[in-house]
């Protein structure tokens, strides 16, 4: 009976052990991949799809879009095309390319190439978890080793030229001195890096972090690494390859550069533009001649057989396989090719195009919107630094800013610009950006040309000469040149705004400048106003983006001018031009180191929106109406493509998830 028993009791653990097993099957992730990778499999071109992915529990799987939104499964397909007239060093990578953390458009991060983190309680040491199997697009798997090796052989000598990162290094006590953090190696799949001072995770994963690993075997089989640059560290050797070897080494792969320089910032920085190096993205340009840089006219980007993301029906993604870059000679032929359905994608260059082409084409085209983050449009400042004590006292005299604002009409300044269709605003956050308040966007915001020019007698002390223009106390013109950087429009702006001033009776012109030129002007401190230069106006995220055009301690904003120099130095130059005469500068000043040295979130919040207050009464930055959104037309066929914002931290159109879109049938 006990045998009998016995036997029941094994005949009962096997069945009970096997339906254990079939539950475990039943759970275990089913994955599936494109028709063209799965005759690449059948013919043993590559791996199966489960090889080719990470381990199971570390596969990402896409299920909402980045504002929110349920992703619907797609279906697979050959291209998508999208019509440019200029690619630059920035075109290729915002399709499919793959950083540390992507984010979502309320800004809340999300972790991305690696899987997750752990952080001590006083901030000083961060252990990244990678996910085991992530592979880069040679098929190798992406390892402690490769972000030892960035760090180490790549980054902190600043072969990639980014050395500046500020997510891997603090400061010392002078400042200045950057303290870079020490990584070790854990295991194949864990790394941590430890910090001298407490370091805030939204400091940690800045979004200027965005490559923290390189593919190290590729790098070293193919001698791309020089001596010159090389630092003593725990893990790698001297490669002991002069400059000119490296740039034969690079020649030989078909990679041209002039400078060791030169190259680690291509191949480090930009490496999204060569075929031959190995990245982690969607897709990765071709190898077929022709089409394979980014100065070709037909760009061709195919899909990352070793994508490591998959939908929630477990199908790998991309759903499209190739991506065409077509370049036009103009806007003109970009939009003809659009409404010939020769493109996908269509960007309009102004916004009266948008109905007039809704109109022919009906529902056959949806448009898309990215709103944009800059505080309004048509930014203008002052030099707060000027060494000349007639404009100094004028431009950091509040009644002149606010005089200056309110005498020009921006309602009229809109219709004539953009047709009324952006409202009128000052420079504050945009609805429905954090920090936007419907008050902050209407300070000095209301047109009043009588009260401006009472302003500028009773406060500012200006005295209106015979030929209807205002002057200095002792007799000297008021003439105030805007440097702004060359573009096409820029005439026609500043004559509507001029007007405004004109009547207001302040003389103004506007010089325009390639790019370097005003930056040294600015530097130089040789300017009196910028006009809508753009690459340095107000706006962003906030400032966990790009802080530097928030804080006057930084040399870095057309309205901080250079109060920087004072604050790197206050001993020196107190008293002189460079020392802020507002204390709100100052308290700005403060408020942004209390916000680099707060964990809490809600806390860096609040501090945020003070800052963003200050800025706003003071009035040293002025907007004319708001930054309009960048809009797409796409074919209505596209799926999984929504509504995000326009952010270079975000990749711009990256922020869609372009490898979540798909054509419905």
């Amino acid at each position: 009976m006990r045998k009998l028993i016995s036997l029941l009791l094994v005949v009962a653990m096997f069945f009970g052990l096997a339906a254990n097993l079939q539950a475990v099957k039943a759970e275990t992730p089913s994955f599936s991949e494109a028709p063209m990778l799965a005759a690449k499999v059948a013919s043993g071109e590559l791996p199966k799809v489960e090889d080719r992915l990470p381990v199971a529990e570390d596969v990402f799987v896409e299920t909402n879009s980045s504002s929110g939104e349920a992703l619907e499964i797609g279906s697979y397909a050959a291209k998508i095309t999208f019509p440019t007239t200029g690619v630059g060093n920035w075109g290729i990578c915002r399709y499919g390319d793959q950083t540390l953390c992507l984010y979502n458009t309320d800004n809340t991060r999300v972790l991305n190439t690696i899987k997750s983190y752990d952080v001590n309680d006083d901030y000083t040491q961060y252990t990244w978890h990678l996910r085991k199997g992530l592979k880069w697009s040679n098929g190798l798997d992406l390892t402690a080793d490769d972000i030892l090796f960035w760090y180490y052989m790549c980054h902190i000598n600043n072969y990639d030229s980014q050395a500046k990162w500020a997510g891997l290094y603090t400061l010392a006590d002078d400042g200045e001195t950057k303290e870079y953090a020490k990584l070790e190696k854990v295991d194949d799949y864990t790394v941590t890096w430890t910090f001298n001072k407490p370091i805030y995770e939204d400091d940690h994963f800045t979004g200027d972090l965005k490559w923290a690993y390189c593919c190290s075997s590729f790098f070293t089989e193919n001698g791309l690494i020089p001596s010159s640059f090389y630092q003593e560290n725990p893990y790698f050797a001297d490669p002991g390859l002069t400059d000119e070897q490296v740039l034969a080494n690079a020649l030989k792969i078909g990679i041209d550069q002039s400078s060791v320089k030169d190259l680690g910032k291509q191949i480090l920085y930009y490496y999204w533009n060569y075929y031959q190096i190995p990245t982690l993205g969607a897709w990765i340009l071709t190898d077929q001649t022709g089409f394979n840089t980014k100065n070709d006219d037909l760009i061709i980007l195919r899909r990352n057989p070793y994508f490591f993301k998959v939908d929630a029906a477990g199908q790998q993604l991309p759903y499209i396989d190739e991506i065409y870059i077509q370049k036009y000679a103009n806007n003109d032929q970009a939009q003809l090719a659009f409404m010939s359905d020769e493109v996908d994608d269509y960007q309009p260059s102004a916004i009266s195009e948008i109905p007039v082409i809704l109109e022919q084409k009906g529902d056959a085209v949806a448009l898309k919107e990215m709103s944009n983050i800059m505080w309004g449009d048509i930014q203008f400042s002052y030099n707060y630094t000027i060494d000349d004590k007639n404009y100094h006292d004028l431009f950091n005299n509040e009644a002149f800013r606010k005089a200056m604002s309110i005498a020009i009409n921006r309602q009229e300044a809109s219709n004539l610009l953009t047709d009324g269709f952006c409202d009128p605003t000052n420079a504050a956050p945009q609805n429905p950006n954090f920090g936007y308040n419907e008050d902050w966007s209407k300070h000095w915001a209301e047109y009043d040309v009588d009260a401006a020019k009472k302003l500028l007698e009773d406060e500012c002390g200006l005295v209106m000469g015979s030929d209807g223009l205002y002057n200095f106390a002792d007799g000297t013109d008021v003439l105030i040149e805007f440097i702004t950087n060359t573009a096409d429009d820029k005439d026609t702006v500043f004559a509507v705004i001029k007007k405004y001033w004109d009547a207001l009776g302040i003389q103004t012109v506007l010089k325009q400048n390639e790019n370097d030129q005003t930056g040294s002007l600015v530097d130089a401190n040789t300017f009196k106003g910028v006009f809508y230069r753009g690459a340095d106006d107000q706006g962003g995220i906030g400032l966990i983006s790009r802080p530097k055009v928030y804080l006057p301690n930084y040399n870095s904003a057309n309205w901080t001018t250079n109060w920087s120099t004072y604050y790197d130095d206050p001993a020196t130059y107190a008293g002189t031009c460079f020392q802020p005469v507002d204390e709100r500068i100052d308290r700005i000043v403060e408020l942004g180191k209390s916000w680099s040295q707060t964990p809490s979130k809600a806390e860096r919040d609040q501090i945020e929106l003070e800052i963003y207050k200050l800025t706003v009464e003071g009035g040293w930055i002025t907007a004319v109406y708001e930054a309009g959104p960048v809009y797409h037309l796409t074919k209505s066929t596209v799926r999984n493509w929504f509504n995000n914002i326009n952010e270079d931290k975000y990749y711009y159109i990256g922020l869609s998830h372009p490898w979540t879109w798909f054509f419905a049938e």
